[in-house]
């Protein structure tokens, strides 16, 4: 294996966890309508580029489960997980079990047979399925989702993304469920806080609108990593925010917290 330097790895993750983390750019793939909407409800999350993630029309020609919208915001995962192995942390963010990797490369590898144009690459689709799909009270609609997608076709929705045509209920519930168990509710009041410093700093790409949900769920795409992104938004609270190159606002001073968020993260996502 090629050898990273620790620097080049911090340097390469924290542009990721500002991707995944800060006000602006999560909110467009968490912004809910009603988070706790069950099966039958409207969870709302839509992604940035207009596809959704669960938008309670699964089976009308939406597509419930984009899972390459946020593998997308990663980036060089796939590079930071080397570098990450190389400097001995593989594995701080939990494992994900091999139902999920496996069951997550055979859905991707479904959906790109859809040649979908908006679809991106089947890489963004696996470490974003991994994300979604990883949660332990989740594991019977993830369980389930797999089965439909051995016998379902994938096509193209009305945004140009892959869809399993046979498996609407599947994907939704599978995406409802975790919107439902990610929350963190002991960080809603410092969320609260956390959401209006974004929205203070008035950066060009931020839209706060879901981000006190967002906020709540972030921590727990990996569940072991979840400590990591309290303390990121716990420090948040006494620091000014300010805009990033990418027009997106984050707390000045809490570089070293939004770093061990993003390496656990990884570690546990990239395999």
């Amino acid at each position: 294996m090629q050898r990273f330097s620790l620097v080049w790895l911090v340097g390469a993750v924290v542009p990721m966890a500002t991707a995944l983390a800060c006000g602006g750019s999560t909110t467009p793939y968490f912004s809910t309508t009603d988070p706790d909407a069950g099966s039958g409800g409207s969870a709302g999350a839509v992604g940035s580029d207009g596809g959704s993630l669960a938008d309670g029309s699964a089976g009308q020609g939406g597509s419930s489960f984009d899972p390459g919208a946020i593998g997308g915001l990663i980036g060089g995962a796939a590079e930071a997980g080397a570098a990450i192995a190389d400097a001995g942390m593989a594995g701080s963010g939990g494992a994900i079990s091999s139902e999920v990797v496996d069951g997550c490369n055979s859905l991707c590898a479904k959906d790109a047979t859809a040649n979908c144009p908006n679809q991106g690459t089947v890489e963004d689709c696996v470490l974003g399925c991994r994300l979604f799909l990883n949660n332990p009270s989740c594991e019977a609609q993830t369980t389930a989702l797999f089965a439909c997608e051995k016998s379902s076709p994938a096509s193209c929705d009305a945004a140009g993304k892959a869809t399993l045509t046979q498996c609407p209920i599947e994907q939704l519930s599978a995406v409802t469920c975790f919107l439902q168990n990610a929350r963190d509710p002991s960080l809603k009041d410092s969320c609260m806080t956390y959401c209006a410093n974004v929205a203070a700093a008035h950066c060009s790409s931020d839209d706060i609108a879901g981000c006190p949900t967002s906020c709540q769920v972030v921590g727990n795409f990996i569940p072991a990593c979840n400590a990591y992104w309290k303390r990121y938004v716990e420090c948040s609270l006494t620091s000014t925010f300010a805009c990033g190159p990418d027009g997106k606002a984050g707390a000045s001073a809490c570089g070293v917290e939004l770093a061990q968020y993003a390496l656990c993260t990884l570690s546990g996502v990239v395999r």
